[in-house]
C-alpha cells in the first residue's frame, strides 16, 4: 500500500489519550500536537536496533580464520568481510519490506554498499545496515540497523513504518545541536511534583544524568549534547514512541 501522509497521520500510532506524563497544551488532543511532541528533536534523532549472533557462524568464516582476541580496527573489519553476506541479505530484506510497506517507488528509494556499511536513502529518512563485533562477547557479532536523518517525523509514528519495523529498535539517540543544560532538566525533574513517577541521579559535577520513568523499562543517560534512551531488548514502535513521548516535557528546552 502507497504511504500517505495524511493516511498515517490519522492512523497515528498515538491517535488514543495516553496516561503517560507529557506537557500539557490547549492542543493537547490534536494529532499534530502529538507528533510534534513525539520527535524531541527530528533532526536529530535515531533509531537503533541490534542482532546478535556468534562470529564463527558467520557465512564467511573458514576453519583456518581465528578468532578476534581484541576490539579494533583490523579485527572489525575482518568481522565486516566475513560477515558481508549477512548485512546483505539482511539489508535485502529489509529494503523490500520498505518499498512494499510505505509504498515507495524505484526512484524514491535507492541502495548502496561502502566499506562493509549498507546504506538505503528514501525521501524520508536513511537506513544504515552494519555489522561489528559485540562489546559485550567478544566472539560474537551485532548486526546494526540505523534509521536517521529523519526527514518526515510524522512517518516515525505511523502504523506502516512500525509494520516494516517491528521490534528492531532497542535504542533512541537523540541530539541536541545546540546543546541543552543538564543542570535544568535535574532541576525540573527534582520539581516535579509527583515523585514517584520519575526520578533522577547524577554526580557531584552535574556533567550527565540517567533518569527513571516509573513503567517504563528502559535506561536513560543524558548529557549536554545528547540523550539515549537504552531498552532492554528491541521493543515495538509503539512503546518507543510513547516512552519519546513521556520524556518530551522535560527534555525538549522548546516545550515549556
Amino acid at each position: 500500500m502507497k504511504f500517505s501522509r495524511k493516511k498515517a497521520i490519522k492512523r497515528s500510532l498515538l491517535a488514543g489519550k495516553s496516561t503517560e506524563i507529557y506537557m500539557q497544551n490547549d492542543n493537547e488532543n490534536s494529532i499534530d500536537s502529538i507528533a510534534s511532541q513525539t520527535l524531541i528533536y527530528p533532526q536529530g534523532f535515531s533509531l537503533v536496533g541490534n542482532s546478535s549472533g556468534i562470529i564463527k557462524n558467520l557465512g564467511g568464516f573458514k576453519k583456518s580464520h581465528k578468532l578476534p582476541d581484541e576490539i579494533n580496527a583490523a579485527t572489525q573489519n575482518f568481522v565486516a568481510r566475513i560477515g558481508a553476506d549477512e548485512v546483505r541479505e539482511t539489508a535485502d530484506v529489509l529494503f523490500s519490506k520498505m518499498r512494499l510497506g510505505l509504498g515507495y517507488k524505484r526512484r524514491n528509494i535507492s541502495a548502496s554498499e561502502e566499506s562493509g556499511v549498507y546504506v538505503i536513502l528514501t525521501p524520508d529518512f536513511t537506513l544504515n545496515i552494519s555489522i561489528e563485533i559485540n562489546p559485550n562477547s567478544i566472539a560474537g557479532y551485532l548486526i546494526v540497523t540505523e534509521v536517521t536523518n529523519i526527514e518526515n517525523p510524522d512517518l516515525i509514528i505511523a502504523e506502516e513504518f512500525a509494520s516494516v519495523f517491528e521490534r528492531c529498535f532497542d535504542k533512541v539517540i537523540i541530539d541536541f545541536p545546540c546543546g541543552i543544560s543538564v543542570e535544568d532538566i535535574i532541576d525540573k525533574i527534582e520539581d516535579y511534583e509527583d515523585q514517584a513517577a520519575v526520578s533522577v541521579d547524577y554526580p557531584a559535577d552535574a556533567s550527565f544524568c540517567t533518569v527513571n520513568f516509573k513503567g517504563l523499562s528502559a535506561m536513560i543517560r543524558i548529557n549536554s549534547s545528547s540523550l539515549n534512551l537504552t531498552f532492554v531488548d528491541t521493543q515495538p514502535m509503539q512503546t518507543i514512541v510513547e516512552a519519546c513521548r513521556s520524556m518530551s516535557c522535560f527534555f525538549n528546552p522548546e516545550v515549556q
